[in-house]
């Protein structure tokens, strides 16, 4: 399955393809693991579901900068997939469920803050992906 980036400001920058820098190694690592099977993590985990791929990909299109990072993508053993960046002093872990609804957690190394009340319109998570993403 190719994926065909959407037009505008967000599709065209970083690598040779003309896509943002995070998008395909996000999209790659997706597509493997949807082919996980019901009890992946042991006796009662769910397989990621396509509808969490989807929506994780909606929400980092609306949050991640064309230069940000790629996360790491790590399925969760409730069905839930987890993006995830380790860098620049912060952890930033963002999990889906298949209907869409974001968990955050930030924690900045530096200060030992540990901020599990982020929200997407949250000016912390807006500085947190500004570091996460090249200039």
């Amino acid at each position: 399955m190719e994926y065909v980036p959407p037009p505008g400001p967000r599709a065209a920058t970083t690598n040779q393809r003309n896509e943002p820098l995070w998008q395909r190694p996000t999209i790659e690592r997706l597509l493997t693991l949807l082919d996980l099977e019901p009890g992946w993590d042991g006796p009662g985990s769910v397989a990621p579901s396509l509808g969490s791929a989807q929506n994780l990909m909606v929400l980092l299109n609306g949050l991640l900068r064309p230069t940000t990072l790629p996360p790491s993508i790590a399925p969760v053993s409730d069905g839930r997939l987890q993006a995830a960046w380790y860098d620049a002093g912060l952890e930033l872990e963002i999990t889906v469920d298949d209907e869409g609804r974001p968990d955050i957690g930030l924690f900045n190394v530096t200060t030992g803050a540990d901020e599990d009340d982020v929200t997407l319109s949250d000016p912390r998570l807006a500085e947190a992906i500004a570091r996460l993403s090249a200039t």
